[in-house]
């Protein structure tokens, strides 16, 4: 099912219309229109409004509510951030927020998505880096969040 497809049952069952759902979420009609007939791709910044309007999780809106075993093996921990994550593959190891970069903290501290970021997800987040360059911002690390569900849905079905 697509994230269009399941934005519209969500929406059908809370019994909006359209143009309701476009009001709460200040995304407009002919783009949830779209979104929802999979016509066009969405920001990440649409989708959590959506999921804010619709009172869902990020996590709801794009299928991926369980956490996926694959997540598990996605990185090896040599982040510099090491002694805030735990060692790769420790689950149990608590993690330490006020070691986390700034723009990940901030994600952790949101209503909506922090609630989905497990230390797991927290310690695979934190290790994201490409050609020495990691995520700054808190919509650049709700990207890369958002995107890895979406890859571990695809990788799922």
């Amino acid at each position: 099912m697509t994230v269009g497809a399941r934005i519209h049952d969500i929406r059908v069952q809370r019994g909006l219309s359209l143009r309701q759902l476009a009001r709460l979420s200040d995304v407009s009609h002919s783009q949830l229109s779209a979104i929802e007939h999979a016509r066009t791709s969405t920001s990440v910044e649409y989708l959590v409004r959506i999921a804010r309007a619709l009172d869902v999780s990020l996590a709801t809106l794009t299928g991926e509510e369980a956490r996926d075993a694959q997540t598990d093996r996605l990185i090896e921990t040599t982040a510099p951030y090491r002694d805030a994550v735990g060692r790769g593959g420790e689950h149990g190891r608590a993690v330490d927020l006020a070691a986390l970069p700034p723009g990940l903290a901030a994600l952790r501290d949101d209503p909506i998505v922090g609630a989905e970021l497990d230390d797991e997800w927290l310690r695979v987040l934190s290790d994201l880096s490409l050609h020495g360059r990691r995520p700054r911002t808190t919509r650049a690390w709700l990207a890369a969040y958002v995107v890895l569900k979406m890859l571990f849905e695809a990788e799922a079905e």
